[in-house]
């Protein structure tokens, strides 16, 4: 049918209790190396592995949060978004009978893991995963997909932008975008062991690989523990919102105790300071070395706040160290404007 399929050809009954894997699988496979659609009507799949999207090839649904559901059981990432792929209209959600009161963090699952280029995931939800959204670099690295999210919730680490070592290689996490979207964690899960080191963005890397140029717009941080860790250089977040009840709202993580060169020319524009938790405005804004302690040069990096609650910012990086402005001191200029 010129290179559009829909699942339910091949045999897939999208019950959520019949196990629809060897039908998701041929169906994809039927698409060959000349790419089409693979259309998923409106019903719960439940699968145990991988759905990789190879170039030229789009998974499509009807509506993204209660229409199609990928519902999956198996171990490493849900869906997985290669070269040119594309996740349109899709709720990907872990099968809740694999929750047993905490998530699983020494045998991590991904929602949706982007490790190619040029990729493409638009109005989708991720639900219940280790890790929501998994931006990964191993190998050559990866760059220049766009991602619109509707909903990550109940995720341990909501979005993740990971350049270290995977399965001994390294790469690149550098030009992709993010638009919108909520991040949340329902209360009753906010009560598990493992609560207190959720986050919202999570980016990592090496010394030589790490985060660059990537862009988060409009995205909202909520009832996560920790908000946003920054690695990297070059990243930028326009108008975020952070409502979180833990303290860390925004991290500065340098991979180098020197701390240059590793977490610099980091730009958050229109960041709206009464949302915070506290009764300060914005609190506890931390500036870290690699082995989590006081950070006291930190290089060129800018917040820019809106709202006239959130002035004056009174940061402070829990070392003594004060973020005003200041233009005789070059290890803090251009760091923090209450402009």
């Amino acid at each position: 049918a010129d290179r559009a399929v829909n699942v339910k050809w091949f045999g897939a009954v999208g019950d959520g209790v019949t196990d629809d894997t060897q039908a998701l699988q041929d169906a994809l496979a039927s698409l060959g190396d000349s790419g089409g659609l693979v259309f998923f009507p409106a019903g719960t799949y439940l699968y145990n592995e991988t759905l990789v999207i190879g170039s030229g090839q789009t998974i499509a649904g009807v509506g993204s949060y209660n229409g199609s559901t990928l519902l999956y059981a198996g171990s490493g990432s849900a869906v997985d978004i290669g070269l040119g792929g594309c996740l349109s209209k899709i709720a990907v959600k872990k099968d809740p009978s694999l929750w047993t009161g905490d998530w699983d963090l020494a045998n991590p699952v991904s929602g949706v893991r982007v490790s190619g280029s040029m990729g493409r995931a638009e109005d989708i939800c991720i639900w219940d995963f280790e890790i929501g959204l998994h931006l990964i670099g191993a190998g050559d690295g990866f760059s220049y997909n766009q991602i619109f999210l509707r909903l990550i919730y109940n995720c341990h680490k909501a979005i993740v932008l990971d350049a270290t070592t995977v399965d001994g290689a390294m790469g690149w996490v550098n030009e992709n975008t993010i638009y919108g979207g909520k991040i949340d964690i329902e209360s009753s899960r906010r009560q598990s062991p493992s609560y207190s080191t959720t986050w919202g963005i999570y980016m990592d890397g090496h010394t030589t690989h790490y985060p660059n140029n990537n862009k988060f717009i409009g995205i909202s941080v909520e009832g996560v523990n920790n908000g946003i860790r920054i690695v990297g250089m070059y990243n930028t977040f326009f108008n975020p919102r952070i409502e979180i009840p833990g303290t860390v709202k925004l991290l500065f993580q340098n991979l180098t105790d020197s701390g240059g060169g590793i977490c610099q020319f980091n730009w958050i524009f229109g960041l709206y300071g009464s949302i915070f938790y506290g009764t300060n405005g914005i609190q506890d804004v931390l500036a870290k070395k690699a082995d989590g302690s006081d950070l006291t040069y930190l290089n060129e990096n800018m917040i820019i706040c809106r709202g006239a609650s959130s002035l004056p910012l009174q940061l402070t990086n829990h070392g003594g160290l004060s973020f005003t402005p200041s233009y005789r001191q070059a290890q803090i200029k251009y760091n923090i404007t209450d402009y």
